[in-house]
């Protein structure tokens, strides 16, 4: 009988703790050290060649010499991907010796219509910080840099294509 006991219990702890229960989910925000550079934006996004995430108003874009940026935020990520560190290091140029140096910038986080507001909101916040993350590790004052999210608040997809367009951050210049 004890030896009963000893193997139900025994079993009833291993199913305990094997239980296939998933992780909670968590935003991932990268933190850059102060000695990183922009190569914390990594490849591992994919969206729709059409689709720019990373918008930066036509005001900076001029004072700046940028080209219209490409930059995608894959379904729930907040990672930028590796080719658009080019874009990053000429706006923090510009942000730190250039036309804009000594201004402020806002960085609006988006995302796409599914999920809770709640967790939109905080996504949008992410990927807001994602990008300030990478400006920071170039160099740009992080007193400088304001975020923000608008969540899923502006989001006009209704399919894949168009929900990789709401997930974005607009840099702005700041008042």
């Amino acid at each position: 009988m004890k030896l009963q006991l000893l193997a139900t219990l025994t079993w009833l702890a291993f199913a305990t703790a094997c239980r296939s229960d998933p992780p909670p989910r968590t935003v991932e925000t990268p933190i850059a050290a102060p000695s990183e550079t922009a190569d914390r934006v990594t490849d591992t996004t994919r969206a729709p060649a059409a689709t720019a995430a990373l918008i930066v108003s036509e005001d900076i874009r001029a004072a700046c010499g940028i080209a219209e940026p490409s930059a995608y935020f894959a379904y729930k990520s907040t990672k930028l991907r590796y080719a658009e560190r080019t874009i990053m290091k000429q706006l923090s140029q510009c942000l730190t010796q250039g036309p804009l140096k000594n201004r402020r910038t806002r960085l609006v986080g988006h995302t796409d219509p599914r999920g809770s507001q709640r967790y939109n909101e905080q996504l949008g916040k992410s990927r807001a910080n994602s990008v300030k993350g990478a400006m920071v590790a170039l160099g740009v004052p992080a007193t400088r840099i304001l975020t923000e999210s608008r969540g899923k608040l502006d989001a006009t997809g209704t399919n894949e294509t168009g929900w990789a367009r709401d997930r974005k951050v607009e840099v702005l210049l700041a008042n």
